[in-house]
């Protein structure tokens, strides 16, 4: 029920861009960026997981008068649905004294890099070039690191951090002087 992790952004867009455009720009943007899909869910074990969906980036585009757009932007930013429902918000606003992009995307899937990489990629979509689909993400990267801990390197390193570590309270690290 809290905003306080939601990464919101909105623009005003010059009168040379294309609502058409920029909205198959964030389309194609996202598509590139399957993480932007994921969906948390909880299984029959009470365990919270992720997947990511096969969703297509969706882009909401949405005419209103200014007065409308006025009231609208007190609730632009809004709670995210974590159990199931998507992450993200990309809304397009066209009123009579011009047209807004909002985006808002919640940080559980995308931090502050995250989104100057997705801002470019959607640059170049509206450019009309190719965007290269992730070939390495965050889910990819958890599931590295799940599979390293079962290995036996990573229980060496366990026993001698453990032994090294082993006098320490939980919450504090040794000092080395230099």
């Amino acid at each position: 029920e809290s905003t306080l992790y939601n990464i919101p952004l909105l623009g005003k867009l010059g009168e040379d861009i294309s609502v058409e455009r920029l909205k198959y720009a964030i389309t194609k943007a996202g598509q590139a960026h399957p993480g932007l899909n994921t969906r948390i869910y909880m299984d029959e074990n009470g365990e919270v997981l992720q997947r990511i969906s096969d969703d297509t980036c969706i882009v909401d585009v949405i005419e209103m008068s200014d007065a409308e757009f006025a009231q609208r932007k007190e609730r632009l930013v809004r709670p995210f649905e974590l159990l199931g429902g998507k992450l993200y918000r990309f809304e397009i606003y066209i009123t009579p004294s011009g047209n807004y992009w909002f985006q808002d995307i919640h940080h559980i899937i995308f931090d502050g890099a995250g989104l100057g990489i997705l801002s470019g990629d959607i640059r170049r979509a509206y450019d009309g070039e190719e965007i290269e689909t992730e070939s390495y993400t965050g889910i990819d990267i958890a599931l590295d690191e799940m599979q390293a801990r079962q290995g036996e390197e990573y229980a060496r390193a366990r026993e001698y951090y453990g032994c090294l570590l082993n006098e320490c309270e939980a919450d504090v690290l040794p000092v080395r002087d230099v």
